[in-house]
């Protein structure tokens, strides 16, 4: 099997193809591919729908609280609202209880990634 290598004149030109995120080949000339030097860049980012439910994790960072003790909160709220071990608690129904505004939670969600 014939392996295929970007031409590159020099070191630069190397390094440069090495960071490319994505390139564009050309086959057309004579079977060799050539890697154009440029780079091109992501412009749009996708509608990615925003979480309704609320995790551990979530609740330790917005209050503070220690991993077991989120949980603990969490159970609670559950408790409170007849829901079963399986059952997701919404953001909504955190903020009711603990009197956090939802924009607040959101917001700092969203942060997070």
């Amino acid at each position: 099997m014939r392996q295929i290598t970007p031409i590159a004149t020099n070191h630069a030109n190397y390094v440069k193809s090495r960071q490319m995120r994505h390139s564009i080949f050309d086959c057309s000339n004579n079977g060799r591919i050539i890697v154009s030097q440029f780079e091109l860049k992501m412009t749009f980012k996708p509608n990615i729908p925003q979480r309704i439910v609320i995790v551990p994790k979530d609740v330790e960072n917005l209050t503070g609280l220690s991993k077991r003790s989120a949980q603990i909160l969490l159970q609670q709220i559950r408790k409170e609202l007849g829901k079963s071990k399986h059952h997701f608690v919404t953001i909504a129904e955190f903020c009711r209880h603990t009197g956090i505004t939802e924009n607040e939670v959101r917001d700092s969600l969203r942060a997070w990634g």
